[in-house]
């Protein structure tokens, strides 16, 4: 039977791979205590990872912000200007 350390490893890989962000940090809330060596490098090599993935995940959305702020202000400098006056002419 797996250790209770052994299955958070496996969960932690699993939302590695995932990419599931509620889930790293549901498990970054809750880490267990390691039997020996091998678990806590494990561990502490799979964390990293875990920060590797999140800092890109989040310049990714900050790139993501950024060209939809462009777009936006792109729309609004070809639209039409709005006129106060009322057209019946049209």
């Amino acid at each position: 039977m797996a250790s209770t350390a052994q299955q958070w490893l496996s969960q932690l890989k699993v939302a590695l791979i995932e990419k599931n962000t509620t889930s790293l940090a549901a498990l970054a809330a809750e880490v267990p205590s390691f039997c020996n060596a091998q678990e806590a490098e494990a561990a502490r090599y799979l964390s990293q990872e875990a920060v590797l993935l999140l800092q890109t995940l989040q310049d990714e959305a900050g790139l993501s912000m950024q060209q939809i702020k462009k777009s936006l202000q792109f729309l609004h400098a070809t639209e039409r200007p709005k006129s106060r006056r009322l057209d019946i002419t049209s």
